[in-house]
C-alpha cells in the first residue's frame, strides 16, 4: 500500500481518496453536507442533525464503504484535481511534524489508522471543515449563481457555528467562503479559533473588498491558501463585470495579501472567469497576477443563465478566438507558471480548433443552455397557472 502526500493512497492499484474520512463540507447555507465540492451527494443536514450525528451517520458510512471497496476513480470524476495530483495545499501529512499528544496530532494519527483500515464508523473527528454561513455579498457579479439564493437570506444556524467551534482543536484546515466571508459577523471570531488550535491552517475565497478592515486579524493566523475572485485586469472591465468601482482599493488589498504571502508562503490565487468581453484582457490578467506574486486561476465561465447570458458572454467570434490563442502563446513565452494549475491549458484546448468545429461546439453549448432555460420557464408558467 503506497502512501502519497496525504490526499489519497493506493490499495491494490485503486486510489482511495481521504475525503469521506476527513472532510465535512457545508457548501450551501441550506445546511446540506457533502464530502467535497465536486460530489454533490448529500450526507446530512446540519439544520436537522449535529456534526457528530452526520459524521457517523448512514450516508457517511456508505460513502466510506464505497470509496474503500471501489476507489475514487470509479466513484468520482476522472477529472478530479485531487486524484490527478492537484490540491497539494490540502495535504494532511504535515500533522506528523507538530508536537505529539496534542488534540490535533492525536486525532490525525487515529484518523490515518481508520482510513487505512477502511473504518466506516470513526472515533476521530473531521480534519477539514469547509462551510458557507450565508450567500450574503456586497457585489452583484455578472456570473454569480447565488443571486437567487441570496434573496432568500438563508444562513446556517447558530448551533452549527457553536458545534463547529467545539471541534476546532481537531481541525487541520478551516475553509471559509460564501457569499463574501469577510461580511459574516462571525468572521473575526472564526479566525480567533487559531487561539485554541495554533496549528490549524485557514483557507478563504474572497472578493478582497474588505481585506483592509480585517488585515491585522488575518495576519495572526496561518493560511493554507487565499483565493481572490477578480475577473478583470482593468478598472473599466472590473466595474462592468463586478458592478463595483473600488478597483484602486482592491489592488491595495491584494498587495496586502501579496506582502503577507512573502512571509507565510501560502497558496495565493487570482481568479478569472473568461467570457467574450474580458477575454481581451487575458494576457494583462496573467501579467497582473505575476506582479502580485499570485497564480492566475483561469477558466471559461461555466454557469450561463439563459440564452441572453450566452449571447452576451459566451459567444466568441473567430477574431476573438484567434486573439485568445495569440494571447495564450504570448503568455507561454513570457511567464513561467503556465502549467495545468492555471487552467490555461484547458482554455487552449477549448479554442484551439478549426473554425467550423469551434462554431459547432458553441452551438452545442448554446443548445444545452436553451433547453434547461425553456424547461425552467415552463415550470414557472405552470406554477402561476396552478396558483
Amino acid at each position: 500500500m503506497d502512501n502519497n502526500n496525504g490526499l489519497w493512497f493506493n490499495k491494490n492499484g485503486k486510489k482511495i481518496c481521504y475525503n469521506p474520512w476527513t472532510h465535512f463540507e457545508v457548501n450551501n447555507p441550506d445546511g446540506s453536507v457533502t464530502m467535497c465540492c465536486d460530489v454533490d451527494k448529500v450526507l446530512g443536514n446540519i439544520n436537522e442533525q449535529s456534526i457528530e450525528e452526520i459524521w457517523n451517520g448512514k450516508m457517511y458510512q456508505k460513502m466510506r464503504r464505497m470509496m474503500f471497496e471501489e476507489g475514487g476513480e470509479k466513484m468520482c470524476s476522472p477529472n478530479c484535481l485531487l486524484l490527478n495530483g492537484g490540491k497539494d495545499y490540502q495535504s494532511f501529512s504535515w500533522f506528523s511534524s507538530i508536537p505529539k499528544n496534542t488534540p490535533l496530532s492525536n486525532n490525525a494519527s487515529l484518523n490515518e489508522e481508520e482510513i487505512r483500515a477502511g473504518k466506516e464508523i470513526l472515533k476521530s473527528k473531521p480534519r477539514w471543515m469547509r462551510f458557507a454561513i450565508s450567500y450574503r455579498c456586497n457585489y452583484n457579479c455578472y456570473h454569480c449563481y447565488q443571486k437567487g439564493e441570496r434573496k432568500d437570506n438563508i444562513t446556517l444556524p447558530a448551533k452549527f457555528i457553536t458545534d463547529l467551534k467545539g471541534l476546532a482543536q481537531y481541525y487541520q484546515f478551516l475553509f471559509i467562503f460564501g457569499g463574501e466571508p469577510t461580511l459574516f459577523p462571525e468572521f473575526s471570531g472564526l479566525l480567533n479559533l487559531a487561539n485554541d488550535n495554533p496549528f490549524m491552517l485557514f483557507g478563504m475565497v474572497t472578493n478582497a473588498s474588505l481585506i483592509h478592515k480585517h488585515i491585522e486579524r488575518i495576519k495572526k493566523v496561518k493560511w493554507a491558501f487565499i483565493a481572490v475572485s477578480l475577473d478583470a485586469a482593468s478598472p473599466g472591465m472590473y466595474k462592468e463585470l463586478r458592478k463595483a468601482s473600488n478597483w484602486e482599493q482592491i489592488n491595495k488589498n491584494i498587495i496586502m495579501l501579496s506582502e503577507l504571502r512573502k512571509d507565510r508562503r501560502y497558496e495565493f490565487n487570482l481568479g478569472m472567469t473568461v467570457n467574450s468581453k474580458n477575454c481581451q484582457e487575458l494576457y494583462d490578467f496573467v501579467r497582473l497576477s505575476d506582479r502580485y506574486g499570485a497564480t492566475p486561476k483561469i477558466n471559461l465561465v461555466s454557469n450561463p443563465d439563459g440564452i441572453s447570458f450566452f449571447a452576451k458572454y459566451l459567444w466568441f467570434s473567430n477574431q476573438k478566438r484567434k486573439h485568445i490563442l495569440a494571447q495564450l502563446e504570448r503568455i507561454s513565452q513570457d511567464f513561467s507558471f503556465t502549467n495545468g494549475a492555471t487552467g490555461l491549458n484547458i482554455l487552449k484546448r477549448q479554442f484551439d480548433m478549426r473554425i467550423l468545429p469551434f462554431y459547432l461546439t458553441q452551438f452545442k453549448a448554446l443548445t444545452k443552455t436553451i433547453v434547461p432555460a425553456s424547461l425552467k420557464n415552463m415550470v414557472r408558467r405552470s406554477l402561476r397557472v396552478a396558483k
